[in-house]
């Protein structure tokens, strides 16, 4: 389901069938949002974002300009009792791998690296290279 009423969308940005974005969310210029994403509001997208198919964008997640996101990237919003913590903060130029899932509230700076099948955990807070459950800085 696709609702263009609810979200603010920039020219050059083109949106994938059977994604869902919720109210509130903002989506830059020269953005690619592949099919199956879901978006579930409040969140912002910067300029030149690339997010793969079934993406799961939670509430309050921010991404930076020139990140890109690839297939079945999980950001999390809700703590262990179900309050409302809060999604992400991506920085600019980083590359997240295959199905990463974020917990709620992490800060990730500018120019960093996640491996495939990554839990990121805790902030990253330098530019780096990291993988893994839970995640280490590898370079």
């Amino acid at each position: 389901m696709l609702r263009r009423l609810y979200y603010k969308l920039f020219k050059n940005t083109h949106i994938g069938k059977y994604v869902e974005i919720r109210k509130g969310v903002k989506i830059g210029y020269d953005c690619y949002i592949d099919s199956f994403c879901v978006f579930t509001g409040n969140s912002t997208i910067g300029n030149n974002i690339t997010i793969r198919n079934a993406g799961i964008i939670a509430r309050g997640v921010e991404i930076g300009d020139n990140t890109f996101i690839a297939p079945q990237v999980m950001f999390q919003n809700l703590d262990t009792n179900e309050n409302r913590i809060g999604g992400a903060k991506i920085g600019k130029n980083c590359f997240i791998g295959t199905n990463v899932t974020f917990k709620e509230g992490i800060k990730v700076c500018d120019n960093v690296v996640i491996g495939t099948k990554s839990y990121v955990n805790k902030d990253i807070t330098e530019e780096g290279i990291y993988l893994g459950n839970p995640i280490i800085k590898v370079k």
